[in-house]
Formats: C-alpha cells, structure tokens, sequence
C-alpha cells in the first residue's frame, strides 16, 4: 500500500512590519474620495448637537466615580463633594486576611487626608459585625496635659495660673461627657444585639465661657481669660441626639460636669505638681 507523504512544512517566521505610512501617504489617502469632507461635517454635526443641547456636552455636572488605590498616596485635582472608603473584601476562599490589614488602615488614612485636604465628607463602609459608637467630646483623669481639647486646656491652664484661652466670641457649644459613662456605653455597644451608629455623649450644652465658669470655680475663681481669634472652620454647636442610645442600648450619661470636672483636677493637679518638682530638680 502506498504511503502518502505530507510535504515538510516550512518553519514559523513572523511577518516583516509594515512600515508606517510617510505623511504624503496619509494626506493622499484623507483627500482622495471625500474622506477629509466626511471626517469634517461628522465634527460640526457633534459641535452643533451639543450646542442644541448642552445637558449632554461633557462639562455637564452629572455625579461623576474616580476610583483609587486608596492604599496608595496620590494627590487628586478636583473639588469631589463625597468621598467614599470600601473595605477590602474578605471572607471568601483562598483570602489572604494579613493582607487586608494595610489597605484597610493605610488606605483609610490616604483617604481621610485627602478629605481633609479638599474639604470632602468622607464615607467609610464595613460589615454588618462592627459595632459603630460616635463619640463625642470626654474628658476625665489621665488625659494627656496637653493634648489640645478645650477642657484639659481650661484645666491645665488654670491650674499652672495662666489665661484660659478662648477661640472667638465664646458662644459657642459643646457637650462634655465624663470617662467612665463612654466606657458603659461603649460596653453596652459591644453586648448588645444592635450595631448602631450610635451617638455617645452627654446631650447637656455649654458655651465655652460657661465652661471656662466652671473650671474657675472648680480651680481658681480669681483665673482670667484670654480671647483669640477662632478659625473658620470651628463648628459653632455640637451637641449629640442620644435617644437611640437610650431606646437600644438602654445607656445615658450619669456624670454631670460639675461632678466629673474635680476627679479630673485632682489627677491634673498632682501630675502638674510632679512636673513642676522634676523641673526644679534639674
């Protein structure tokens, strides 16, 4: 039996490129049957379309996405009116847990600069087992001396004899909750069955001179006040809407100011003392 055979096949070579067309050649190929006229009455028809009806022109102000790395820095030119953080998934098979851990903190941080820097509200997502408290304004023992807020302000400064600053005309609010009562809410949060958002705070208000009042009388009624101008973004009221911390959590604060400011003297008063006599000893 005869036995065909295949001719040997020629072994793969690419094609050579084609070398670019010159500009002469592309202007020859435009001209010739009216492709040039064609490719300029598409671009009046598009310019007029959008001079009839400019809602759809590309400056129209429809909501518009940028997606980031938020693991990363990057500096973004824009004016965004929210900004939103979406944790990294996690849960499903073959998830490598160690590896979320930075882009949820780090990228939350780049995020939240980045707010700061072009005034955006900022949006942070999670899973339905966090537990979400918004805390406002605590003070109590053991707070840093000189940590900025206004009631450690009040209080170290009243304490050392120095002018207690106030930003402004005064008038405006805050609330002041006492340590231990964050800690039962937190701790109500934590066991309990919803997961809020809950506000945490003492809905009982104060202008910063009815505090200042009251650090004088906790201190010193002979202490003075120094005024200063206030900065533009100093929000003029805050004071928290617990209800929902009530109806669920079954918590509201116990400690007054006036109770809870002299625990918190106490403790300013001997570290202050300590510091004073570790100067003098030097």
């Amino acid at each position: 039996m005869p036995i065909s055979q295949t001719p040997p096949q020629q072994p793969y070579s690419p094609k050579s490129l084609k070398h670019p067309r010159s500009l002469q050649k592309s202007l020859s190929y435009l001209l010739k049957e009216q492709r040039l006229l064609f490719i300029l009455v598409g671009i009046l028809i598009g310019a007029v379309f959008f001079l009839i009806n400019p809602s759809l022109s590309p400056s129209d102000p429809r909501p518009q996405i940028l997606s980031v790395a938020a693991r990363e820095s990057f500096v973004h030119r824009g004016d965004p009116d929210y900004e939103s953080r979406f944790a990294d998934r996690g849960g499903f098979r073959h998830s490598k847990s160690v590896g979320r851990v930075p882009t949820n903190v780090m990228g939350t941080l780049n995020m939240l600069g980045l707010a700061k820097r072009i005034g955006a509200r900022f949006l942070l997502t999670s899973t339905s087992e966090v537990r979400i408290a918004r805390i406002f304004n605590t003070y109590g023992p053991r707070m840093c001396l000189d940590d900025g807020r206004v009631v450690s302000n009040f209080v170290s400064q009243a304490i050392r004899k120095q002018p207690m600053t106030v930003y402004g005309d005064g008038k405006q609010t805050r609330s002041f909750q006492y340590v231990s009562d964050l800690v039962n809410g937190l701790v109500a949060l934590m066991e309990g069955e919803h997961v809020g958002p809950f506000n945490l705070g003492n809905p009982g208000e104060f202008t910063m001179l009815e505090l200042a009042e009251v650090v004088k009388e906790t201190i010193d009624p002979s202490a003075t006040i120094e005024f200063r101008p206030n900065t533009a973004d100093d929000p003029h009221k805050r004071k928290p809407d617990i209800s929902k911390a009530k109806d669920f959590l079954n918590w509201e604060p116990k400690i007054s100011l006036r109770d809870g400011l002299p625990r918190m003297v106490d403790d300013f008063r001997n570290r202050i003392l300590n510091e004073d006599e570790g100067k003098g000893n030097k």
